[in-house]
């Protein structure tokens, strides 16, 4: 049986944040109290940059255990986002934080597992540039030829890959084009737009008909959010904003291992 590596950087970072209570609505709303609390005569942004960054840097001290002056200089060259914990481990930097603990109770499973372990598609390259190509030729009748990806080949460069238990889609992670999180992003979007498209005929706003599943007393804006790393067997879930154990992943993973 095949032993997953270590997680990869961006599930550390973003787990650990987690499992402090972290997640990126959080941040922001922890900023925007700090600015409001800043001096009247400073502005609004500026506010809110300064809160942020001080907030980047508490959390790479106290998640993290790197040194204060090691956590600014990171946030002063890269900004408040994961590329300041990369920044610092290319630099020779060393994660000093706790372990990783993925959650049991993510409300998502039910409605976003949906691929079973027997209808995987393992092996598959990212898929992102064949469905921008295929979008292209059905909004316009003919095709968008020569869409390439970074390495200039039509398709992503080779890398960590994730499966979508939504739908099964493979895209690949952050580290090469990031055509996961652009996946789970996308269909969060137009599940929104569904939405208020659903809400607008309801009023009688709009002339049409709903869809069946826009007539659920709550519709779910989660997007695809759940997906499987290739690269270590990680399960994990965007809206959560953290890693998942549970027991309808564990045939999925099983299947992976082999």
């Amino acid at each position: 049986m095949v032993q997953p590596p270590s997680p990869p950087r961006h599930i550390l970072f973003t787990a650990k944040m987690a499992d402090q209570g972290w997640s990126p609505t959080a941040a922001a709303d922890s900023a925007a109290a700090t600015s409001s609390a800043a001096a009247a005569t400073t502005s609004t942004d500026d506010d809110a940059t300064i809160a942020q960054a001080l907030q980047a840097v508490e959390q790479l001290v106290n998640v993290f255990g790197f040194s204060h002056e090691i956590a600014n200089d990171a946030v002063s060259v890269c900004g408040t986002d994961i590329t300041c914990y990369n920044y610092i481990l290319d630099g020779g930097g060393e994660d000093h934080g706790g372990p990783v603990t993925p959650i049991d109770d993510c409300p998502h499973i039910a409605r976003h597992v949906l691929v079973s372990s027997t209808s995987l598609s393992i092996g598959q390259s990212c898929s992102h540039y064949a469905a921008v190509d295929e979008d292209e030729q059905r909004a316009t009748g003919g095709g968008l030829k020569g869409v390439t990806a970074d390495d200039g080949s039509g398709g992503c460069p080779p890398g960590e890959n994730w499966i979508c238990l939504h739908c099964g889609v493979t895209r690949c992670s952050r580290y090469v084009n990031g055509h996961a999180v652009s996946h789970y992003e996308r269909t969060k979007a137009e599940a929104s737009l569904k939405k208020e498209r659903a809400d607008r005929i309801k009023s009688g706003t709009t002339i049409g008909t709903a869809d069946d599943d826009d007539n659920e007393e709550e519709t779910d804006l989660a997007g695809h959010c759940i997906a499987v790393s290739l690269a270590d067997l990680s399960v994990w879930c965007y809206e959560c904003n953290a890693y998942l154990k549970h027991p309808r992943l564990d045939a999925i993973t099983k299947r992976l291992e082999m």
